[in-house]
């Protein structure tokens, strides 16, 4: 069984239609990539706030290792937000922190 090759018409809408979803494509990229940065500055922002505020580093390490443990799906978000609850609990401005644009719980 042998494929027809497309008309060269078709090669060409093919074309235009690739080209202008690989421009749309790199514009959402170019996007993505400011916001991704953005949403960055801000975590670094608040992670320095958090060093901060604790003072002590063997707690600023603990917080740091439930985090890392939810990143690995080790720990539910539910016991992640409760070891945080107990390590950051006593400072209600750290807890009340907005979430970073896209984030869905």
């Amino acid at each position: 069984m042998s494929e027809t090759l497309p008309l060269p018409s078709a090669q060409r809408l093919i074309r235009q239609r690739t080209s202008s979803n690989a421009d749309l494509t790199a514009g959402r990229a170019e996007e993505d990539a400011h916001l991704a940065r953005s949403n960055l500055a801000k975590e670094l922002q608040f992670f320095e706030r958090v060093k901060t505020k604790l003072r002590s580093r063997e707690t600023y390490q603990d917080l740091l290792k439930c985090l890392n443990m939810f990143a690995q799906e080790i720990t539910s978000r539910d016991e992640m937000l409760a070891m945080v609850n107990d390590l950051l609990g006593r400072m209600p401005e750290l807890m009340a922190r907005p979430q970073p644009c896209g984030y869905r719980p």
